[in-house]
């Protein structure tokens, strides 16, 4: 590794970064792929992975947007503690209800503008610092 060129190595740390997901990307992006898998089996046939191999080009790809995965999350979230609920036999007052829209919807907001955030740094990073960390 030592005996690469630095172009080479520079290539190498470019093409890794722009298939680097943080967890909250695999959670947004994994929804995705199985909202893809159900609604666009198709879709899923064209790739040989489940979710796009490079999360950057995945909007050009048709895969599913993230804030349709978000609403997705958010429902399955809602749904999840409505079902707790119900089998305790208990149900939500209007302040637990409020509460609860509020951390899911909340919850939703942070996946999405954390994805959001980690693409454009690591796009920033990629472009201009990365080169010249790793000048000649």
């Amino acid at each position: 590794m030592d005996n690469q060129m630095p172009g080479d190595k520079r290539k190498r740390v470019h093409a890794r970064l722009e298939e680097y997901r943080s967890l909250p990307e695999y959670i947004l992006d994994g929804m995705g792929a199985i909202l893809e898998r159900i609604l666009n089996p198709a879709g899923i046939r064209k790739r040989s992975s489940f979710m796009p191999t490079h999360p950057t080009a995945q909007e050009d790809e048709d895969f599913p947007s993230y804030w349709w995965n978000g609403v997705v999350i958010f429902l399955i979230t809602l749904l999840i503690g409505w079902l707790i609920s119900v089998s305790l036999g208990l149900s939500f007052s209007p302040d637990e209800t409020a509460l609860v829209l509020w951390a899911a919807g909340t919850g939703t907001l942070a996946l999405i503008a954390n994805k959001v955030n980690i693409r454009a740094f690591l796009k920033t990073f990629r472009e201009s610092l990365l080169d010249k960390m790793l000048r000649d």
